[in-house]
């Protein structure tokens, strides 16, 4: 595995260049970490050369634990933490007619989440877990509609999905078809990742969600955009009130 280009940072460019043994029929793993990088120091030329603010593996790296697994009697699937009190966006599909789940933030951490909201027509479902448990971890900037990035046909997408494992995973992939709640893409994942958070370059803009009648394998996701998320957070005032004002 090599890096396509260095990566800038705070003064600094890193490389990568690592082997990585895959036994068939297994997941492996490879973190890249300053440990085993090569670093340089940075120039102009190579600051301008890398999109360090809009990088895929940066983002995931500054987001990743804002994503969760969350676990119902009769699937996994995957959220985010959008709010520092305890609220978490998944699609419908995730929990179905559950009024609870567990999230499951690391492989040793897994907490009790109440479904506070569940549309299946927007495809959109709100839980909530104890404040206590996000307390230090970074929610996903949702923003308004006024200020969300746009989206066009063709468009480079990427989604992190949290696996059974407890693992983090990112996944590439672009936009195929554009409507006013969804979007079509061809970002493969597998189940237990939808429900995951989708960017683009310009910042957050839904979450992936399959449909029912897809098996139980790699398809690819339809993105719930963000919008109709937001519809349903909470005021600060009440963590029962389903409506919230940008």
């Amino acid at each position: 595995m090599e890096s396509d280009q260095p990566v800038a940072f705070e003064g600094n460019t890193y490389e990568w260049s690592q082997r990585i043994d895959i036994v068939a029929g297994r997941d492996a793993t490879l973190e890249l970490t300053a440990d085993n990088a090569s670093i340089d120091t940075a120039t102009a030329a190579a600051i301008s050369a890398t999109r360090s603010d809009t990088d895929p593996s940066l983002l995931a790296s500054q987001w990743q634990d804002a994503v969760v697994g969350l676990w119902t009697p009769t699937q996994h699937a995957s959220g985010f933490v959008v709010d520092a009190r305890g609220l978490i966006v998944t699609n419908q599909r995730a929990v179905g007619i559950a009024t609870s789940a567990e999230a499951q933030f690391t492989p040793d951490i897994k907490v009790k989440a109440t479904v506070l909201a569940s549309d299946p027509t927007r495809d959109v479902a709100i839980l909530w877990v104890n404040p206590s448990v996000v307390a230090s971890l970074p929610p996903l900037p949702l923003g308004c509609s006024q200020t969300r990035p746009s989206v066009a046909n063709g468009q480079e997408l990427y989604t992190l999905g949290a696996q059974t494992t407890g693992q983090k995973r990112l996944t590439l992939g672009g936009v195929t078809g554009v409507g006013p709640r969804l979007l079509l893409s061809d970002l493969t994942v597998v189940r237990a990742s939808a429900g995951g958070p989708v960017f683009t370059a310009g910042g957050l803009i839904g979450f992936t969600t399959l449909d029912d009648r897809d098996p139980d394998g790699r398809s690819n996701a339809r993105v719930v955009r963000i919008d109709q998320g937001s519809t349903y957070l909470i005021p600060r005032s009440s963590v029962r009130s389903a409506a919230r004002s940008c």
